[in-house]
């Protein structure tokens, strides 16, 4: 179990991360706090959280592309901000990436992100071999916008939840923001959860 656990997260993070390295920049914080211009979102990040940086995404895609290939990103796919507490705590990580909405089917409306994405990240599964999932939908304000959100839970064979991830999706100004949550303790989740929430756009 531990092995899926291990491929579950890195199925999230390197899907998008793999496939743009010439879009992956070191996110900078002014006085701890992250900005996006073109989103104008902002983003307090917590002491104790830093960027991903590159030699640790490296070795992260290394290790999940000996096992699985991962598709190609899309045009214009960017990856904007990766936080993690750093050392080699691959489990509690929080991945954003923004994409053209013309990336995006044209059926895709807000309603249907979440199904979209869910069965994007099932046709990855089945091809790990992976196939206790469970795939919960809901909606949270973020900076007075309704965020899509998907909880997604790995379910072992005593039914136990080993590791989760929340998935936001919103389209903004043309484009598709994503920001993943991946955590493996309720600590860590709420104080991820604490800093995405607190942000403005």
């Amino acid at each position: 179990m531990n092995r899926l656990k291990f491929f579950l997260c890195f199925f999230a993070c390197i899907v998008f991360l793999n496939s743009c390295e010439d879009r992956y920049e070191l996110a900078e914080f002014e006085n701890g706090v992250y900005k996006n211009e073109q989103l104008n979102w902002k983003m307090i990040v917590k002491d104790g959280w830093k960027s991903i940086p590159q030699d640790h995404r490296d070795r992260w895609t290394q290790l999940a592309t000996y096992k699985m290939t991962t598709p190609n990103v899309r045009d214009n796919f960017k990856h904007l901000v990766g936080l993690y507490k750093g050392e080699d705590d691959i489990w509690n990580c929080m991945i954003s990436n923004m994409e053209p909405s013309s990336n995006y089917p044209f059926d895709v409306t807000e309603e249907l992100m979440q199904k979209y994405y869910a069965e994007s990240l099932e046709l990855g599964f089945k091809n790990m071999k992976i196939s206790n999932l469970h795939f919960t939908t809901f909606t949270d304000v973020i900076g007075k916008h309704v965020f899509n959100r998907l909880n997604v839970d790995l379910i072992d064979d005593q039914g136990k939840v080993v590791f989760s991830q929340m998935v936001y999706l919103k389209y903004m100004k043309g484009y598709v923001l994503e920001v993943i949550i991946s955590y493996n303790n309720e600590a860590d989740k709420i104080a991820m959860l604490n800093m995405f929430l607190s942000s403005t756009f």
